[in-house]
């Protein structure tokens, strides 16, 4: 028999087969469970749990273009924040538009911009606080309510380097009276000391004066200490040099020296602001802490997020 016949003949005993009837003479059909919404949801969630969090994005992405409407907007849009956010992309938080889907879904999504914002608070002032689009705490039930109170206090500490500015918009209402005096007075207090451990950048250039106690001030003293010992063993060459009436080395010694000198300035002037970045990010975590934002997330992801797919 020729090829085409013997490949006609081999495909219909592979239809003859799946179609065989089965041990309670039932058809028994190819298995897609993997399509399954159920199994589908129940994965993302054991992907979650195990912190897998790009492969959970890429299966909730699966389930909501292989099964729309399986999941309703709430679930979805507050894993999707839930997952960028563990994910690290907080850019993309700071992006996304809360779905038509009530008031609650606004809450949640503030509450994770404001958690996104407070990640990259180095870059700026507290955003999302005065932007348009998110909610704001009165229009939100408890535990975002909250949630978000918190979350404007750290936001203004930051922008505030430990003072909370006046401000209109999301957080202008008095944070004091949500918190009582006792915890508020607290709070302040310790983010104030926190706060006062910064370094002056302007201050690091005239310490510059005396070779490397810029970078002293940085706390960075092994590098402040060898060029303390560079320019002064380049001065002291260039003094020989002057002394023995040797122009050039004196001038080779000149300009190294002051080059060197010149870079200890700047050196100290950019440790300082390297010392104050992660300062400010101890900070931060530590305040992070103190107000149990890791735990509100997850509270969030039990409360409103996806469910377990055999448990809806």
């Amino acid at each position: 028999m020729g090829r085409p016949v013997i490949i006609v003949l081999s495909a219909a005993v592979i239809l003859l087969v799946q179609d065989a009837p089965g041990p309670s003479g039932s058809f028994v059909r190819p298995a897609f469970g993997q399509y399954n919404p159920e199994e589908i949801a129940g994965f993302t969630r054991h992907l979650i749990t195990r912190h897998e969090y790009y492969r959970a994005y890429a299966e909730l992405r699966r389930l909501r273009e292989l099964h729309p409407g399986f999941i309703n907007p709430e679930e979805l849009f507050t894993t999707e924040l839930y997952l960028l956010y563990k994910g690290g992309r907080y850019d993309e938080i700071l992006a996304l538009k809360a779905p038509d889907a009530g008031r609650r879904i606004r809450c949640v999504h503030t509450v994770f911009a404001l958690d996104a914002w407070i990640e990259g608070s180095l870059r700026g002032g507290a955003r999302p606080c005065r932007e348009e689009g998110f909610a704001e705490n009165k229009d939100c039930a408890q535990p975002l309510s909250e949630m978000i109170i918190k979350r404007c206090l750290l936001a203004g500490l930051t922008a505030g380097k430990g003072i909370i500015p006046s401000s209109p918009g999301l957080c202008a209402y008095d944070i004091k009276k949500s918190f009582g005096d006792q915890g508020y007075r607290e709070l302040m207090s310790y983010s104030r000391k926190q706060y006062e451990g910064l370094r002056s950048p302007a201050l690091s250039v005239f310490a510059g004066i005396v070779p490397g106690l810029g970078y002293a001030r940085a706390e960075n003293r092994a590098t402040g200490i060898i060029a303390f010992a560079v320019v002064a063993v380049g001065s002291v060459l260039t003094a020989a040099a002057v002394k023995t009436d040797n122009d050039p080395m004196a001038l080779v010694f000149g300009l190294g020296t002051g080059v060197f000198y010149t870079g200890s300035i700047l050196g100290g002037y950019r440790e300082t602001l390297r010392y104050n970045r992660e300062t400010e990010r101890r900070i931060i975590e530590s305040l992070t802490e103190k107000l149990d934002l890791p735990g509100d997330r997850e509270t969030v992801m039990e409360l409103y997020g996806l469910k377990d797919g055999k448990n809806r």
